[in-house]
């Protein structure tokens, strides 16, 4: 079955990954960290930003912003 979010390459495999931690978080009501751009070019395949603002999954650029909101200093 087509993704209506396609993630992974069908050559490399790459970002297979990102899948299973999106679904994670959306099926536990998590966050996703990602300092990972948006897609810019409507052709290519989505990225974690994509997903996370398509499925209204909170998602964090930078790991810090997370620390400071849990209460780790460095």
């Amino acid at each position: 079955r087509d993704s209506q979010y396609p993630m992974i390459d069908a050559n490399s495999g790459r970002s297979t990954t990102d899948t299973y931690i999106i679904a994670h978080a959306r099926d536990n009501g998590y966050g996703v960290i990602s300092d990972e751009s948006p897609r810019i070019d409507d052709s290519k395949l989505y990225k974690i930003p994509d997903v996370c603002e398509a499925l209204k999954i909170p998602r964090i650029r930078k790991a810090e912003v997370f620390y400071k909101r849990v209460g780790i200093t460095f």
